[in-house]
């Protein structure tokens, strides 16, 4: 667990190499307790494993998307979509519901609502537009029912932002970002500065530049202050095509100088 969240950190920090490194030696140590002869009985620590092993391939994957990789991604997901939906059955089969309220294990939908928002995005980016939607429609079903995990709701709601631009969806991915605005509050610093730069981008493609100046300015601001060097790279990015698409090649090339 531990490892798990050296990852984490890295890939926060945009350490995207290092974030993969971390996630793997976690779930390497996760599939060596997993083949233990030990925990073949369904205890409670034989769960906490296998939703460790789906943290760290969803961490992994988040890694990979930051790095321009698709494909991986989309299969890894495809994955623990498939190991949730198992984990949750032998979860109800092995423990009665008292001991579930009890230890919470059951808890398990916001990895759903992640796992369908990412790969709603992953569709769309890949032309399955009639699957991107299925799975957008998914993420809005269950986001509701997600009492706490605020930061899962902006999160999945950021991603289905993505996912409703490529599908040229532009109003409503403007109104699906700033419901993840809401849910993430002043304080997830760096989840604002992203949704902020995907709102920029959608004021651009909208030619209203002024707008998108300002939220390029504010997403900057944010994503600075922490360090969190992947998002800048595309907060840098973004507001660089948007100085192209005004016809000032020298800030332009100034802001892709900064990204790259």
């Amino acid at each position: 667990e531990l490892y798990r969240f050296l990852g984490l950190s890295y890939r926060l920090l945009g350490n995207l190499r290092i974030s993969i490194y971390y996630y793997e030696k976690s779930l390497y140590f996760v599939l060596q307790y997993l083949s233990d002869i030990s925990l073949k009985t369904k205890s409670l620590l034989f769960f906490r494993f296998k939703r460790l092993q789906i943290g760290c391939l969803v961490g992994i994957s988040h890694c990979l998307i930051d790095l321009g990789e698709f494909e991986k991604p989309q299969k890894n997901f495809e994955e623990c979509l498939l190991m949730a939906e198992l984990f949750m059955s032998e979860v109800k089969e092995t423990f009665a519901e008292s001991f579930l309220e009890i230890h919470s294990i059951d808890n398990f939908l916001d990895i759903f609502v992640e796992i369908y928002s990412v790969l709603s995005f992953l569709r769309a980016s890949d032309g399955a537009n009639r699957t991107a939607y299925s799975l957008a429609r998914e993420t809005e079903e269950r986001i509701p029912l997600l009492i706490k995990y605020r930061f899962t709701k902006a999160y999945a709601l950021f991603f289905l932002g993505l996912a409703y631009k490529k599908l040229q969806e532009i109003k409503t991915s403007l109104e699906t970002y700033n419901k993840a605005l809401v849910y993430a509050g002043i304080y997830n610093t760096q989840l604002r500065g992203k949704v902020l730069t995907g709102v920029a981008e959608n004021y651009r493609l909208q030619s209203d530049f002024k707008t998108a100046f300002s939220h390029h300015e504010e997403a900057i601001q944010l994503l600075e202050k922490i360090g969190a060097k992947c998002d800048l790279a595309e907060a840098y990015y973004q507001l660089a095509l948007t100085y192209q698409a005004m016809g000032e090649p020298e800030q332009s090339q100034e802001y892709f100088t900064k990204a790259i």
